[in-house]
């Protein structure tokens, strides 16, 4: 057991020394950590007389991880300005889900999703573990449906 130890300690520590700031030397950058990137999305929900809808709760999903759910305001606006682990580079592509959830409030409609499609901005680079920033292609404009019947 003591010679398992030494012989990890050991390879941590040739691994520690074996990397650089990754600024004009030969040796690879440390790039200890996660990947991740920025990532941003903006738009309006409306219903079909186009009228604002708030308190409509607008999620985005990405191999099973969870970003957090965002709200639309009065004006039926909601922007999305997220860190992530999950870096949405590999795909380029997510499905932002639209769910009413205030009841009666501002009318009963339903679940919605629309696909985004994300461009890396190029002006800001990236680097070690740093993927780079993405915006969407363009504003998201969503018109939800009206519920046609309570669901129990």
């Amino acid at each position: 057991m003591k010679n398992k130890l030494i012989w990890m300690l050991l390879a941590a520590l040739g691994f520690a020394t074996a990397c650089s700031d990754g600024k004009g030397s030969e040796e690879p950058p440390c790039e200890y950590g996660t990947p991740w990137v920025t990532f941003s999305v903006k738009g309006k929900v409306t219903n079909a007389a186009g009228e604002p809808v708030k308190g409509i709760d607008v999620g985005m999903e990405h191999d099973n991880h969870d970003y957090g759910t965002f709200t639309t305001d009065e004006n039926g606006e909601f922007a999305i300005e997220q860190g992530s682990a999950f870096g949405i580079n590999t795909k380029r592509k997510e499905i932002l889900v639209f769910t009413d959830i205030d009841g009666e409030e501002n009318g009963l409609y339903e679940t919605q999703e629309v696909e985004v499609s994300f461009v890396r901005n190029e002006d800001i680079p990236s680097g070690n573990w740093y993927n780079g920033d993405y915006a969407a292609t363009e504003d998201v404009e969503v018109v939800l449906r009206e519920k046609t019947a309570v669901e129990e």
